[in-house]
């Protein structure tokens, strides 16, 4: 391989960590369910695709068969086909620690397990503008609208904790303070070419961001 070939090869490398849960079961058994994303940037984003069309699909488009296609890697990420008919193109943004831990050495009043076990420490601020902050390196990039298809943003992590969309405390669907500080955002600034733009941290059904009212909220864990 030429040294061109090798680094473009290595450009296309996109590290991810491994997610999921332990399930323990009445009977003292043990289930692992742990998954790992493709470290291949466009195979990572075809993974996310199909997530977010096997948590969500039969939400956003009730009775109708879906399905993925990757677009060319200087397009946007992907686009989803209802019916068979293209119905949405789909840019995607991933939120890692990094977006939202304090600076190292500081500690600050939460904190949380990192991947090698060891305490990190999340930035209040950081983590309350999180998605706003994805949300605007999107918007800055000035996308067209794509003709005839809806325009998604599908933010999505890895990271389980903490919890970007929604969480049921209590009985009660509460939205996390990203989310609703994001909605708070686009409703004062509007969500320029994005027609939705959704959250996802790959085990349960996406929140709606944006609008955050409407036909599919897609929050519900039943």
């Amino acid at each position: 391989m030429s040294q061109k070939s090798l680094s473009q090869s290595n450009s296309m490398a996109k590290p991810t960590r491994p997610f999921g849960y332990i399930a323990f079961s009445k009977d003292g058994s043990v289930t692992s369910h742990i998954e790992v994303l493709p470290t291949d940037k466009a195979a990572q984003e075809a993974a996310v695709g199909e997530k977010l069309l096997a948590l969500a699909g039969k939400e956003l488009f009730p009775n109708q068969q879906v399905k993925f296609e990757q677009l060319p890697e200087r397009d946007n990420d992907f686009r989803i086909l209802a019916d068979g008919k293209p119905t949405a193109v789909v840019e995607c943004i991933e939120v890692v620690p990094q977006d939202y831990l304090a600076p190292a050495g500081a500690i600050t009043s939460e904190s949380i397990a990192g991947a090698d076990g060891q305490l990190q420490y999340i930035d209040r601020d950081k983590l309350r503008n999180v998605l706003v902050k994805k949300i605007n390196q999107k918007l800055s990039k000035h996308y067209a609208k794509p003709k005839d298809t809806e325009f998604w943003l599908l933010i999505w992590t890895t990271s389980g904790v903490p919890i970007l969309g929604h969480y049921w405390e209590g009985g009660q669907l509460r939205y996390s303070e990203p989310t609703l500080e994001a909605r708070k955002y686009l409703t004062e600034n509007g969500a320029g070419p994005f027609d939705r733009i959704l959250v996802t941290q790959l085990l349960t059904r996406p929140t709606a961001i944006w609008p955050a009212q409407g036909g599919n909220l897609l929050h519900s864990e039943s």
